[in-house]
C-alpha cells in the first residue's frame, strides 16, 4: 500500500501561493511598513492638509483599499496620503474620534 510523502515544511516556510494566513492584517505586513515608512519620509513626517504642519502620525489610502489580507493595486505611494491625529479623525468618522485633536 503507498504511504503519503511526509508534511514536514522546514521553519519560516512559506507557501508561495499563499504569504498572508487567515486573520492577518495585511497592515502588519512588511510590504504595508515599508510603503508607510516611504510615505511619512516623503512628506517630511508632518500632515499634507492644507494649512495643518501638525505631526503626521497615520498614513491614509485618498481611495480606500478593499479588506483584503494582500496588497493591491491601491496599495501604493501615489495613493497615500500622511496625516495627522485630527486630520485621520476627520478622514474616517466611522472610527469615533472624530472631534479628538492631536
Amino acid at each position: 500500500m503507498p504511504t503519503r510523502p511526509p508534511t514536514h515544511k522546514p521553519v519560516g516556510y512559506k507557501s508561495p501561493d499563499r504569504v498572508y494566513h487567515k486573520g492577518e492584517s495585511y497592515y502588519k505586513s512588511e510590504h504595508w511598513r515599508g510603503l508607510r515608512a516611504r510615505a511619512l519620509k516623503r512628506d517630511k513626517g508632518t500632515c499634507v492638509r492644507e494649512g495643518c504642519g501638525r505631526r503626521a502620525r497615520t498614513v491614509n489610502h485618498k481611495v480606500h483599499r478593499p479588506h483584503v489580507p494582500w496588497a493591491t493595486n491601491l496599495d501604493a505611494l501615489y495613493n497615500l496620503e500622511s496625516l495627522c491625529a485630527a486630520h485621520d479623525n476627520k478622514a474616517h468618522p466611522e472610527k469615533g474620534g472624530h472631534n479628538r485633536e492631536d
